[in-house]
């Protein structure tokens, strides 16, 4: 009886261990980009289910690095009212299931040197 119960236990802790692992590499993980705002991104209008309006919201599409630079095309949402500040430095976080995890705004000093090397490259084509 005691074996029935340790080999239960065991797989319960390998079923939950593999649960939280697969989780983690589906919601959680992600790789840091880097970009700065070129441009005032699309209005898209915003609505519940049943019809109502929600207000405005601002898609992106523009290319980022990450800290070897290395780049990506992003797409990420304001989730805002209003355009986000143009040359703004934003940080990224993006899952390669989900898209785009969180966003925030960083000062040019907190931006890795390869990746403010590609985004000033880019400024001057």
């Amino acid at each position: 009886m005691k074996k029935v119960g340790l080999t239960i236990l065991t797989l319960v802790i390998l079923l939950g261990g593999a649960g939280s692992y697969y989780f983690y590499q589906n919601y959680v993980r992600g790789t840091y980009y880097y970009t700065q705002v070129i441009n005032e991104g699309k209005q898209i209008d915003m609505f519940k289910e049943d019809g109502t309006p929600m207000g405005d919201d601002y898609e992106y599409n523009q290319l980022g690095y990450d800290k070897d630079g290395q780049s990506k095309e992003l797409e990420f949402h304001a989730n805002k009212q209003r355009p986000l500040k143009l040359k703004a430095y934003l940080k990224l976080k993006i899952n390669p299931n989900k898209g785009n995890l969180s966003w925030e705004e960083v000062t040019e000093k907190d931006v890795p040197a390869a990746a403010l090397k590609k985004l000033e490259e880019t400024k001057s084509e």
